[in-house]
């Protein structure tokens, strides 16, 4: 099982005019707070190097070094509002879903191998 699956977690290409646009959807919630959907809107905000750079930061907090406790997606507008916390060993999306630093990993890596396809 993948760790997309594990989290249920759905990729989805599309192409329009030319323009080819990717999406990370979810069909389940905990709760009131729509913990998934929050973490597939994080992914689909993201692209190959915001994947990148938060696996860095990740994989710097996990080696005690330096990093930033907010990730910012958008690096022009960084802001604690992204709602990507790093605080070890995990990484808190919106304050609501906590997901163990390995598990972001994984998920960062199979959004960044499907969007290079």
């Amino acid at each position: 099982m993948t760790k997309r699956e594990e989290y249920n977690l759905f990729f989805k290409k599309s192409i329009d005019d030319g323009y080819t646009e990717y999406g990370c959807y979810t069909s389940y919630t905990i709760g009131d707070n729509q913990t998934y959907e929050r973490l597939a809107a994080k992914l689909t905000l993201m692209h190959r190097v915001e994947c990148e750079g938060l696996i860095e930061s990740i994989i710097a907090a996990q080696s005690n070094k330096y990093y930033e406790q907010y990730f910012a997606i958008d690096s022009d507008s960084a802001s604690d509002d992204d709602g990507i916390e790093i605080a070890p060993p995990n990484v808190i999306i919106d304050g609501k879903l906590i997901i163990s630093f390995t598990d972001m990993i994984q998920i960062l890596d199979e959004w960044i191998d499907f969007i290079n396809k």
